[in-house]
């Protein structure tokens, strides 16, 4: 490899500088339109691989494949050492950078397949055990797929491409679900899990490449190094530890309670993982981009709120119904197998309100350069959490669930005070613009509640569904009408640019119209 600074000119086109101003309003509502998308086309297809799959297979198959799974996670966060969000956050996208982006990326994956690999080895040598090594190698597979796309696809986020990106990721969530419920079908078991992801990642990796301008050069530009490693080093240190965060009840279900229960713990956490990944990580993925093109602290800090209030206006009716249909839920799609799955979706869900509120935290603070700011916040967090949720496994994985949902308030504090100290963002305001849709979707969820103790004891789980869904949708959307017409205003302003017109038209006579600004 040609390690010079005699790397080729970027493309005009790559170097113009990142849109602002009145540009960045309608790029900005497109992307989030279309990762809305990719969200609901993405998960709600892997979701129902995913349904179909946990019938097919045993809570031990699901166990297995997770906690392999979330040390291939940590792996791939460390390996892709923040470069991606390094490019992403210049203001002028450079060929040359991103050439030498390239291959540190792919440098790094094929020394974490063989690090892999070696461990896989020793598991064997020690244990005399072989699946769950190779499960573990045949994951990190993953790693090196990951890395090949990884600079193509900063790209096309930071050039707000995401309707580009959510066909292909619809295609590549499909092609590996089909895939891996045709493994399950014929008696593969946990390898049909195995199978399944790797394909995923092998065919969004192919369409990717199809679909980016970027194409890699066999060179690699020393001057360059330096600065992507060291933006890289601060996100991956903070990443890596938002990611442990993350993965922690995963590890120690795992390690105190056995694969059968992380199994069950999964089911119910994937279960409202599929609410976040649709509602909360398209809006995260694009703020980055967002962010990056925001100057000045008071217009990040009014960009915050109002991604906050967008997220919550969405994710707390999600995440409260879900709370309350969960036992149905999991009942009608994965069976009675996994009837204690449900206990755990419930009290997962109860987090909503910090999670909706730090969601943002990290790509703010990549913003600013402040990449570490937040790494205080994630160590009270993996701290809380390896006290109460190790503790808490002990007593199974619904006990576990309650000590997860109790780290991630315990953090809160020391969050708000770094909004504070870099954005000039208070608690008070902060929750203060999330006020409404919290107290709306809170009543939502009592009224659910009481109708489904009262009522519907008798009915069955399907008729429970088909009627408190949508009487939950009118419920919400009664009580936002009613005692916040001002706020719905507000947000039907925020949003007109990436919603049709007969849709704005329709919302615009439910709320009022526009209001004048002075």
């Amino acid at each position: 490899m040609d390690e010079h600074s005699g790397a080729p000119e970027a493309s005009q086109d790559s170097r113009k500088p990142a849109a602002k101003g009145a540009q960045l309003k309608p790029m900005l509502a497109k992307a989030s339109l279309w990762s809305l998308v990719a969200a609901l086309g993405t998960q709600g297809s892997t979701f129902v691989i995913f349904v179909i799959l946990a019938r097919l297979l045993q809570p031990r198959d699901f166990g297995m494949v997770a906690f392999a799974a979330l040390f291939i996670d940590l792996s791939r966060g460390v390996m892709l050492g923040g470069i991606p969000e390094a490019l992403i956050q210049r203001k002028i996208w450079d060929d040359a950078v991103a050439n030498t982006a390239f291959w540190l990326n792919i440098i790094a994956s094929m020394a974490f397949v063989v690090v892999a690999g070696l461990i896989a080895g020793g598991i064997v040598l020690q244990s005399g055990q072989l699946l769950f090594p190779m499960v573990f190698w045949a994951l990190s597979a993953t790693l090196l797929l990951d890395a090949v796309r990884s600079v193509q696809e900063a790209r096309l986020r930071r050039d707000f491409q995401y309707k580009v990106m959510a066909g292909r990721a619809i295609i590549a969530a499909l092609v590996g679900g089909v895939v891996g419920v045709a493994c399950a079908l014929a008696g593969l078991g946990v390898w049909a899990l195995v199978v399944n992801r790797v394909v995923t990642s092998l065919v969004q990796t192919l369409v990717i490449w199809n679909a980016a301008p970027f194409r890699p050069r066999f060179h690699l530009t020393k001057s360059e190094v330096r600065p992507l490693l060291g933006f890289g080093a601060s996100v991956v240190a903070s990443r890596l530890v938002g990611q442990m965060n993350g993965r922690l009840p995963d590890f120690l279900i795992g390690l105190v309670a056995g694969p059968a229960a992380l199994g069950m713990f999964r089911v119910g956490s994937r279960s409202l993982n599929f609410l976040s990944q649709t509602f909360i990580v398209p809006v995260q993925n694009m703020t980055l981009s967002a962010f990056s093109r925001i100057e000045g602290r008071e217009a990040m800090a009014r960009a915050y709120r109002r991604f906050t209030q967008l997220c919550g206006l969405f994710t707390f009716p999600a995440f409260f119904g879900g709370a309350v249909i969960a036992s149905d839920f999991i009942r009608l799609c994965f069976g009675e197998k996994w009837s204690e799955s449900a206990k755990v979706m419930s009290v997962l869900s109860l987090a909503v309100l910090a999670t909706t509120l730090m969601q943002f935290f990290q790509p703010a603070m990549q913003s600013v350069g402040r990449p570490r700011s937040g790494l205080k916040t994630e160590f009270i967090k993996l701290g809380a959490g390896a006290i109460l949720v190790g503790g808490l496994s002990l007593l199974g994985p619904f006990a576990a669930a309650f000590g997860d949902t109790a780290r991630r308030y315990v953090s809160l504090p020391e969050s708000f005070r770094m909004l504070k100290r870099e954005l000039g963002l208070d608690a008070r305001t902060l929750l203060g613009g999330v006020m409404l849709p919290l107290a709306a979707a809170s009543f939502m969820a009592l009224v659910l509640v009481a109708v489904r103790l009262l009522l519907l004891q008798d009915w069955t789980p399907l008729a429970r569904l088909c009627l408190m869904c949508p009487l939950g949708g009118l419920l919400y959307a009664g009580f936002l009408l009613t005692a916040g017409r001002h706020f719905m205003r507000d947000m039907v302003d925020s949003t007109r640019s990436m919603l049709p017109k007969p849709i704005v038209r329709i919302l615009e006579r439910l709320v009022g119209p526009k209001q004048m600004r002075a």
